[in-house]
């Protein structure tokens, strides 16, 4: 492989925003996505999806001696997307046939078959409601299914097998029109009640069930059970209800798990009295008589809760949001062996939602699944982590990923030929099955962390002297205090001097130059000095290339008597290049004997028209291949081929989603494109392919996380007729403000007239408000939520999900409110 210019500017902003402006600014094309599959997405590669599964877990089990997960979104792994339940194969995810069309909040298996449950209207194509089936080969209703007669589609959130008999639980009224109270029983025909089932003041609902001592426990949110006082939690022998002493309560109460342990049954949610007293929070012991306190699981940001209970390994282990259970550190899973707690250092994520909803046990090993990027000992010994998103598997000592991938789990800015393999800098925290913070290196097979960056993203990476140097807003490498710019000689990363940095690095004339904010800078072996007389350049360089013995750097820049935007070094001093652009530069690169200059501009040299790429060849400037509409933010040349990413895509005229390449005649679309911008390309003549790395989670169609190789270096024959035909968007912008105290504003758009839900979630998928359910006219709109719950109680501190639903579409978007 050989190293290639090429990384990522976004014009007008600085590079450490670059991932927050692009999800924040960019509705409208990424809410398009990526088209259907096209001529060319076959040279897109499947493998570089991250590990585990992308989509919230909502649910784990086993079937046929395999992991079962069910999820609230469609999964995206491997190449594939799979509608809300999938099979772990060895390291490969796999559907259950056509899978079913909503989340799914439980799985058991019954009579040989595997039921699902949560909150669909079908299974395998064939109505379903909320409940189905799949013996092996196909899927099938059973019965009627489960409905709730005030609401679109019931939510069924557990299931149990009893007696040999088949129960299910959940927020749901009727069956086939028969009447139900919130917990049914399957006679192998039809759905009955179950002795009278359970009740409550505001929307009852049964979110778990065990079987403990030859009875059935059911727990969730309600006040009888058999029309005698349960609070919360009420125990069912076959015939008759009974409660569990005075149950578990407090406000707005959610007992969202139950476990059988030696002997013993517990309980967890987010209740604040078990049996009467106050003092015993979120978790209980009910040893047959009363309830019992093993140890405070407190409150911290955000509304604590229990949200999974495990018997594995003769320890009880428990699974939430929390960072702490009976005063020891433990991230969202601890141990309880009994007597006393321990750590199990956790699962970890990126923002608060990160939560640990399902747990199940195969082959000896504890599975977890929710909402999470990786698990591991705690600490800096990052070699010790695991990256597996929302499912990873734990043996008792080592956690380990539960399916593979190669993926990112954010943005690559750099990629670099280096010591045989590839060197990777950007914005994310893991890359495959490694926990790797910003940086990472792949020998081909698997990637490694090359150290714990904190403070902020890398911006660029180079090769200097045979040593890697970034630059960045990072102020901290490896627990050293190491600010913005560092280089790695092989073994560890090393100041470079004290600087303000940069966002762009390059090397002219054998010496290092960084460009930023300001003046640019060069390394002369011992620290950093200003290039040219003080004051000569200001504004925000975007990206460097050396041409025609100089060394010009773009941006958005100015400078007395200097061209705006475009300008060049010649070793002693600054110079013009043709006037400049009347816009900002982003990229630069050298192209069959031309500086080729992408950005946001419409003109070159004072005059001459060019939309957003033209060409340079030492005196005169011309336009380049029709020009690029919206923006061009990175370019790369390969060959005969120039690579080019930005803003354009089929809605602006252009046939090419976010990517494409000119071969000397014509733009070419890299099949249906990708979903975010590129910001870096590298060849591998070897394999015939070339690495792309940016912001973007989708590569033809299927799941790229960040990273992504094109394997034809050919231009299609034609451009697919399809090319154009992705439509106005659908979109839900961001709530502000975020977070919140008393009121978030939520917009979107509609592309047509349609009937929309919108609703707000809690993390584990309960309706909390109904913000819209209308139908209404295509455009903008605007609803404010006050913080409230349906019943008019203001709702916890905690993350939540704007959920926005219509014919063409789901999408959602979190939000905190906070105290």
């Amino acid at each position: 492989m050989s190293s290639l210019k090429g990384a990522f500017r976004m014009p007008g902003t600085r590079p450490t925003m670059i991932r927050t402006f692009v999800i924040l600014t960019s509705l409208v094309p990424l809410a398009i996505g990526v088209a259907a599959a096209q001529t060319g997405d076959e040279n897109w590669s499947v493998e570089f999806d991250g590990a585990g599964l992308i989509g919230r877990v909502f649910a784990l089990g086993t079937y046929n001696g395999e992991l079962v997960a069910g999820g609230y979104r469609e999964f995206r792994t491997d190449g594939r997307t799979i509608d809300h339940v999938a099979r772990l194969s060895g390291d490969e995810w796999l559907p259950f046939g056509s899978g079913v069309s909503g989340p799914v909040r439980d799985v058991v298996v019954y009579d040989g078959d595997l039921v699902v449950a949560g909150e669909f209207t079908t299974a395998g194509g064939a109505q379903a409601q909320s409940v189905a089936r799949w013996d092996g080969s196909q899927w099938h209703p059973l019965g009627a299914g489960l409905e709730l007669s005030w609401w679109f589609e019931a939510e069924v959130w557990a299931l149990a097998v009893y007696e040999g008999e088949l129960y299910a639980g959940g927020n749901f009224d009727e069956s086939g029109g028969q009447p139900l109270h919130f917990i049914a029983k399957w006679t192998g025909s039809e759905w009955v009640s179950v002795g009278g089932g359970v009740d409550g003041s505001y929307e009852p609902k049964v979110l778990d069930m065990v079987v403990h001592e030859q009875k059935l426990i059911v727990c969730g949110e309600f006040d009888t059970a058999g029309g005698q006082p349960a609070r919360g939690i009420a125990a069912w022998d076959g015939s008759s209800w009974s409660p569990l002493g005075e149950g578990l309560d407090g406000n707005l109460t959610s007992v969202f798990a139950v476990e059988s342990h030696d002997g013993n049954l517990y309980a967890g949610g987010n209740f604040q009295v078990a049996g009467g007293d106050p003092s015993i929070e979120n978790l209980a012991e009910w040893d047959g008589s009363s309830w019992n306190d093993i140890g405070e699981i407190p409150d911290w940001d955000i509304s604590v809760a229990v949200y999974s209970l495990q018997s594995y390994q003769g320890s009880l282990y428990v699974g939430g949001d929390f960072i702490e259970a009976g005063g020891v550190s433990s991230s969202r899973v601890a141990r309880y062996d009994g007597n006393q707690w321990h750590s199990v250092g956790g699962i970890f994520g990126t923002d608060l939602a990160t939560t640990a909803i399902a747990m199940t046990v195969l082959d000896e090993k504890l599975y977890i699944g929710g909402e999470f990027d990786y698990g591991g000992p705690g600490g800096l010994a990052l070699e010790e982590y695991t990256f597996s998103s929302n499912v990873i598997g734990y043996d008792g000592s080592d956690y380990f990923n539960a399916g593979d991938g190669l993926g990112f789990d954010g943005g690559a800015v750099k990629l670099l030929d280096y010591d045989g393999g590839i060197f990777a800098a950007g914005g994310f925290a893991g890359a495959g099955n490694a926990l790797a913070i910003n940086v990472g290196f792949f020998d081909g097979t698997d990637w490694r962390p090359m150290g714990y960056i904190q403070g902020g993203q890398i911006d660029d990476a180079i090769l200097f002297e045979g040593e890697i140097v970034i630059v960045g807003g990072f102020d901290r490498i490896d627990g050293q205090e190491i600010s913005n710019v560092a280089r790695h000689d092989g073994t560890e990363w090393l100041p470079m001097g004290p600087t303000g940095g940069g966002d762009v690095l390059e090397i002219y004339d054998g010496e290092l130059y960084a460009a930023g904010l300001g003046q640019p800078i060069k390394w002369n072996g011992a620290t950093w000095e200003r290039v040219g007389p003080s004051g000569t350049v200001f504004g925000q360089a975007y990206d460097m290339e050396v041409y025609d013995g100089k060394l010009f750097v773009g941006g958005y820049l100015g400078g007395e008597g200097l061209s705006p935007n475009l300008i060049a070094w010649n070793g002693s001093s600054w110079e013009n290049v043709g006037d400049g652009t009347n816009d900002t530069v982003a990229a630069l690169t050298v192209h069959q004997d031309e500086l080729i200059v992408g950005g946001w501009f419409t003109q070159v040299g004072g005059g001459v028209a060019a939309n957003t790429i033209a060409a340079w060849d030492g005196s005169s400037w011309r336009e380049f291949g029709g020009g690029l509409a919206a923006s061009v933010n990175s370019l790369a040349s390969v060959g005969d081929l120039l690579f080019a990413s930005g803003g354009f895509n089929p809605s602006v005229g252009i046939p090419m989603q976010f990517v494409g390449y000119w071969d000397g005649s014509q733009w070419n679309a890299m099949g249906s494109g990708i979903n975010a911008y590129a910001w870096s390309f590298l060849p591998d003549p070897a394999e015939g392919v070339v690495y792309v790395g940016g912001g973007f989670s989708e590569a033809g169609g299927v799941p790229a996380g960040g990273l992504t190789t094109w394997r034809s270096m050919e231009a299609p024959s034609s451009t697919p007729e399809d090319a154009g035909s992705a439509g106005p968007p659908l979109v839900l912008g961001s709530p502000f403000p975020n977070p919140f105290r008393d009121e978030t504003t939520v917009r979107f758009a509609l592309p047509d007239p349609q009937p929309v839900s919108l609703a707000v979630f809690d993390v584990v998928g309960r309706r909390v408000a109904t913000l819209a359910e209308a139908v209404l006219s295509a455009g903008s709109h605007a609803v404010r939520w006050d913080g409230t719950a349906r019943s008019g109680n203001p709702v916890p501190k905690g993350i939540y999900f704007l959920r926005l639903q219509t014919p063409d579409g789901t999408r959602e978007r979190k939000v905190n409110r906070i105290d």
